[in-house]
C-alpha cells in the first residue's frame, strides 16, 4: 500500500502529463491494444500476476519508460505498475483537488 505522499505524487505527476495511465486510453480502443501500450502484459505468463492486474484500480507508467515508437498514437511502455482500488479512489480525488487548485490561479 502506497501512502498518501506517494498517492500525491502520483497525482500531481498524472496531472502534468509525465505519467500515462490506462484512463489515457479511448473506451473504444479493442483490448488488444492495450496489451500493446503496457508491453510486459504480453509476457506475463503466471495466472497469478494476471489475477492481481485484473483487480487493479489503475495502471500507470511514467513516460521516460517509452519505447521510441507508438500504436495507433499511444506510447509503448517497457515497465508498468498499478494501484489498489482504494489507492486509485484517492488518486482520483487528489487529481480533482490539484485541477480545482490551479483553475483558482
Amino acid at each position: 500500500m502506497r501512502s498518501n505522499k506517494e498517492l500525491k505524487e502520483l497525482a500531481l505527476r498524472i496531472t502534468i502529463g509525465a505519467v500515462f495511465t490506462d484512463r489515457h486510453i479511448a473506451p473504444n480502443t479493442p483490448p488488444s491494444i492495450w496489451s500493446m501500450i503496457f508491453m510486459p502484459v504480453m509476457f506475463m505468463q503466471n495466472k497469478k500476476d494476471r489475477a492481481r492486474l485484473a483487480k487493479a484500480g489503475m495502471v500507470f507508467a511514467e513516460y521516460s519508460d517509452t519505447m521510441p515508437r507508438g500504436i495507433n498514437g499511444y506510447p509503448i511502455f517497457t515497465r508498468f505498475s498499478f494501484l489498489t482500488k482504494p489507492e486509485t479512489k484517492k488518486v482520483l480525488i487528489y487529481i480533482k483537488e490539484i485541477r480545482a487548485a490551479v483553475d483558482k490561479l
